[in-house]
């Protein structure tokens, strides 16, 4: 599965119709929602060490223009983060990078429900 979301982002990226140069001030850069759990939002980590900042770093490196938001909620279910999926997508939101599941396993929850969530 992990593939499969650095596949879709790839493809997101390359789809936003950037030429790699920086953004200038005058234009508003597209975003990644990095919408998830604890292992988005990287609890016990400096900010800079999440995923979501290690890959705006590389954002960054590559000269895209994109600008990566941390939307992860440790401890979210399946069930919450579909509740506060609308209010994640920020305007300007043109990726969504969803990393959600882990908190239904440990709890038990039946994979009928976090399939319809």
């Amino acid at each position: 599965m992990p593939v499969l979301f650095a596949v879709v982002l790839a493809i997101g990226i390359a789809s936003c119709g950037s030429d790699g140069g920086p953004t200038s001030p005058d234009s508003v850069a597209p975003v990644i929602v990095a919408f998830g759990d604890s292992l988005t939002s990287g609890p016990g980590l400096k900010p800079e060490e999440t995923y979501p900042s290690l890959l705006q770093q590389k954002i960054r490196e590559e000269r895209r223009p994109h600008r990566v938001v941390n939307a992860g909620v440790s401890g979210d279910t399946t069930d919450e983060a579909l509740r506060r999926f609308d209010a994640a997508l920020v305007p300007g939101a043109t990726i969504v990078i969803i990393a959600i599941g882990i908190n239904d396993g440990l709890r038990g929850v039946a994979v009928a429900a976090v399939e319809r969530n």
